[in-house]
């Protein structure tokens, strides 16, 4: 990212997402905005449960996720569905506000995981095959025909 190509940043209320967004934020010499829907999925009782202790504690559940993640269903844990109804009017909105410009959003695995199969069109139960690194620039390019997203890492 250069400075003179990005003229707003947009972050998860999550703090590491907000930390990260503003080291972004001091090279790009803009302000952050905090924005609720890039948050992070809910994901209920396996909330910081490693896969392990997931697939330990919750088999059935687990192997739902690993074959179907849009079948699984529970109690305190957003779906696909619901992450992708949430995420992207949130990016459509961001991209309405900015029609001229570049905007960066820090967000996180499931939110940019739902974002990218949308705009290629793909099924939400490829999202495991989704690959989202930690920390890796990635560019949705919105409002085109076909949306294209570029990896960079």
């Amino acid at each position: 990212l250069q400075p003179e190509e990005v003229g707003v940043l947009y972050s998860s209320p999550l703090r590491r997402a907000v930390e990260t967004a503003e080291i972004i934020a001091s090279v790009l010499r803009v302000s952050v905005t905090v924005e609720q829907d890039l948050t992070e999925m809910a994901l209920g009782a396996w909330q910081g449960l490693s896969e392990e202790e997931v697939a330990r504690r919750y088999p059935r559940e687990w192997a739902i996720w690993q074959a179907n993640p849009t079948r699984l269903r529970l109690p305190g844990r957003e779906t696909l569905a619901e992450a992708l109804r949430r995420v992207v009017p949130c990016l459509e909105r961001i991209r309405r506000t900015h029609p001229d410009g570049a905007a960066a959003v820090v967000s996180h695995h499931a939110p940019i995981r739902v974002a990218m199969l949308h705009h290629a069109g793909m099924d939400l139960d490829r999202y495991r095959a989704a690959s989202v690194g930690n920390c890796v620039p990635m560019e949705l390019e919105l409002g085109l025909p076909t949306a294209r997203t570029i990896i960079d890492g």
